[in-house]
């Protein structure tokens, strides 16, 4: 019974955040071998979610923070890029960044308290 509920909440959850089934499954997996789960992380990537759609119209505050970390929303061709691109690409930049204050700032800023 269990599997079942879980599984009713990953098909409500995973749309909403711009994922897949599968795509949130293996993001649960990833999340839960850094110690992290899907529960405890849906806010943020709904709230990153928030931050990308805003970005894309216009939001100064939400263009400000993705610029910074050298995050585009648009390819070369001016199409826009999908959630999963990114969200790797706001994981690549977080990860070439230095730790300190303005990364925490800007984790807060895109994904929330909990970034």
């Amino acid at each position: 019974m269990a599997g079942k509920v879980q599984m009713d909440e990953i098909a409500k959850l995973a749309p909403n955040i711009g994922l897949s089934v599968e795509e949130f499954q293996r993001l649960d997996y990833a999340m839960k071998i850094s110690g992290s789960s899907m529960e405890g992380g849906a806010k943020g990537i709904k709230k990153f979610g928030r931050a990308i759609k805003d970005a894309q119209d216009g939001s100064i505050e939400a263009v400000e923070s993705l610029q910074e970390l050298g995050v585009e929303t648009r390819d070369s061709m001016g199409a826009t890029k999908g959630f999963r691109d990114l969200l790797g690409d706001t994981a690549d930049a977080f990860k070439a960044m230095d730790d300190g204050v303005r990364k925490t700032a800007l984790a807060q800023e895109i994904f929330g308290r909990s970034g």
